[in-house]
């Protein structure tokens, strides 16, 4: 790990809360990281930045709170938000909250390059569970200055988070037309085709625990024999990886709400030099 100082600021940008940590000493011409967490645990900023501190990547990491979590939560709490899960994930919470958070980046993408304007207008996005999902989905809503992408444990598809769901959960959702085409927007599969209408393809990194209960290391692979064909086409095969990282399962937060987690985790040390390394030449400024 690095020696260097670290700065942690409790920030909000274009109504967003967040956290930023970057190293006390930064070069010119860095490029921000921005994360977000999932539904569950490290389902909020904090617990995601915890999890994930990154200190080895000398450029600002911010890490967003998703509408509805962390310091957005509804009024009545994580019960409230339990309930909309429960009732209905789809239309309550993937919509509002993962729509919201797309819509909300350009405002904070500009905030972040007024208060560094000597840092890249380039970005770079790490994501985990429905919060990689998000980022996939940015990608194809052509924010063009996204230059790598890491996701963790990320499904595929809104139809593959909530079949996951309702098998946990035991429940069934109710699909209604606005729901149905949600879906369809928020499927990486079908949406493919619109990876050659863009003029640069992203670096992507999918990660996916060997253990992961909810969807299976299938989803990883699976994407990736959507996705190579494309990469391949234009030329960018060593662009696209799938890592499928052993013994680690869905959730890996080792806490939770500075409580011990009572889910079976992973240690996310032993993969954080991996997503570290992924974002580097991106993100630094001795980018060639």
């Amino acid at each position: 790990m690095t020696d260097i100082e670290v700065i942690v600021e409790e920030v909000t940008l274009a109504g967003v809360p967040a956290l930023i940590r970057r190293p006390s000493q930064m070069a010119a011409g860095t490029a921000p990281v921005l994360l977000w967490h999932g539904i569950g645990p490290p389902g909020d900023a904090k617990t995601l930045m915890d999890t994930f501190p990154l200190d080895d990547l000398k450029t600002v990491k911010v890490y967003l709170d998703l509408p509805m979590f962390g310091a957005r939560l509804p009024s009545a709490g994580k019960p409230e938000l339990r309930r909309r899960i429960a009732e209905d994930y789809p239309g309550s919470i993937f919509g509002p909250v993962i729509i919201k958070a797309l819509q909300e980046l350009p405002s904070v993408l500009d905030i972040i390059a007024k208060r560094w304007p000597s840092m890249r207008r380039e970005v770079s996005l790490f994501g985990f569970g429905d919060g990689g999902l998000a980022a996939l989905l940015a990608v194809f809503e052509n924010f063009t200055s996204i230059q790598a992408v890491v996701t963790l444990n990320a499904p595929p598809s809104l139809y593959e988070a909530a079949t996951a769901l309702e098998r946990i959960m035991e429940l069934t959702f109710h699909w209604t037309e606005g729901t149905r085409t949600l879906a369809g927007w928020a499927d990486v599969a079908g949406r493919v085709e619109e990876l050659d209408l863009l003029p640069t393809l992203p670096a992507l990194l999918i990660l996916h625990g060997e253990k992961e209960e909810r969807f299976g290391k299938r989803v990883a692979t699976n994407l990736e024999n959507v996705l190579r064909p494309i990469y391949h086409r234009r030329g960018h095969d060593p662009s696209l990886v799938v890592n499928i990282l052993k013994g680690i399962p869905y959730h890996v937060s080792p806490r939770y709400n500075d409580s011990p987690m009572i889910l079976k985790v992973g240690d996310p040390a032993l993969f954080q030099d991996v997503i570290a390394d992924w974002f580097r030449p991106y993100v630094e400024a001795e980018r060639v």
